[in-house]
């Protein structure tokens, strides 16, 4: 009776979403949370108008369309709007939490609720370092979680008050930012064994010992909040016991793999600049006399082919909106160069005076940069300022 009865209502459902014109889209999830909720209520209305004579033999007939508008059109008038709220939200986020299957994790795996949870915590019992502020930490350090959860069509606060595990693969999104989230408030002394159990595992290519050497340390140094000294050695000690460098050869035209899997061809020319080097040094002045960046000697070298992550990066100062769209017009509108993505270059070469860029926020910027410069919106006054900065280096 309740499979036939339940194939019975969702025909109902959805003859009456197809008559209508202007129907809100749901999602997978959504509307089998609407499902469940209208036929609940639906059963409810039925049994008051129709009283004793609703049994598993009348359904089927008194069941229908009609009866349908009907409950929609009179009964919700008399319901509790933010009742009905609240328990098609808790009714929507078990259904989002029972799409999830059961999962077994490694101690070491990279863990985003975990390592949020582990955050939290150690914000709320240790003192913090000058300048950070524990709620606007908290909230900082929540985004990613709330990123993936936005993404993936999760319910947020569920997951994170039953602590269930959402694991990240080392060829997943932004991977390098959650191994140096998680390694914030990981145990000291486990640093090092979670490390080699991630680099076991470690499928893309390039140097995982490098990745950790570059992005992975340069993330916790610049976000952790608490005295991370003896953190950060564990992280390089393991560098140390597991880096390998590769010899250069003496052919200087041979292509080679470069630290952190990039081949590249070892010459004079830029890999980061497409253009000639004088108009480098227009441009490196032109930022400076407009105050989008401080002045730094090795600006000119940080574009060249040697290295991804300069020990002096850039200092960024206007807004990253800005930054993104330099390198759109540098770029002439492609989304990378030389296999290198856009919003990845800007996140190698530069940084801001408070700290290292996010990969993950350069994205999202770019995506919507591209968005609004595609259905051709005006500029603002510092899209403008860039543009000009760029038209007078006369590359185009």
């Amino acid at each position: 009776m309740e499979h036939s009865s339940r194939e019975l209502f969702v025909r109902i459902y959805n003859e009456h979403s197809s008559n209508l014109s202007k129907a809100k889209v749901l999602t997978k999830n959504e509307k089998k949370a609407d499902i469940i909720y209208h036929e609940q209520e639906f059963l409810q209305w039925l049994r008051l108008k129709y009283k004793n004579k609703l049994t598993e033999k009348t359904y089927p007939k008194i069941a229908n369309l009609t009866n349908f508008k009907l409950y929609l059109k009179n009964y919700l008038i008399i319901k509790n709007r933010k009742e009905v709220r609240e328990n098609r939200k808790e009714l929507f986020d078990q259904v989002r939490l029972g799409q999830l299957k059961p999962i077994s994790k490694h101690e070491y795996d990279i863990d985003i609720v975990d390592a949020f949870l582990k955050i939290e915590k150690l914000v709320n019992t240790v003192v913090l370092k000058s300048g950070y502020d524990k709620d606007h930490y908290i909230d900082a350090m929540k985004e990613p979680l709330i990123f993936y959860c936005e993404n993936h069509d999760l319910p947020l606060q569920l997951i994170i008050n039953s602590e269930r595990p959402i694991l990240i693969s080392n060829n997943g999104h932004a991977f390098e930012t959650h191994l140096g989230r998680t390694l914030i408030a990981f145990d000291v002394n486990k640093i090092e064994a979670l490390l080699s159990y991630q680099n076991s595992k470690w499928t893309n290519k390039g140097s995982f010992p490098s990745l950790v050497e570059h992005l992975v340390y340069r993330y916790v140094l610049h976000n952790s909040p608490f005295d991370n000294n003896i953190r950060l050695e564990k992280i390089m000690h393991w560098v140390g016991m597991n880096r390998k460098f590769l010899k250069n050869p003496k052919n200087k035209s041979k292509t080679i793999e470069k630290d952190y899997g990039r081949k590249q061809k070892e010459s004079s020319n830029f890999y980061y600049w497409p253009y000639s080097e004088e108009s480098l040094i227009s441009l490196n002045e032109a930022l400076v006399k407009q105050n989008k960046i401080i002045q730094i000697d090795e600006f000119i070298e940080n574009f060249k082919s040697y290295k991804d992550f300069p020990s002096k990066p850039i200092v960024w100062k206007a807004s990253q909106i800005q930054l993104l769209y330099l390198l759109h017009l540098i770029y002439k509108g492609q989304k990378q160069h030389n296999s290198s993505l856009l919003h990845d270059i800007a996140f190698k070469l530069f940084t801001r005076k408070n700290g290292d860029l996010d990969q993950k926020v350069l994205n999202t910027t770019y995506n919507q940069l591209r968005a609004d410069l595609n259905s051709k919106k005006n500029l603002s006054t510092g899209l403008l300022s860039i543009r000009s900065i760029f038209d007078s280096l006369h590359l185009s």
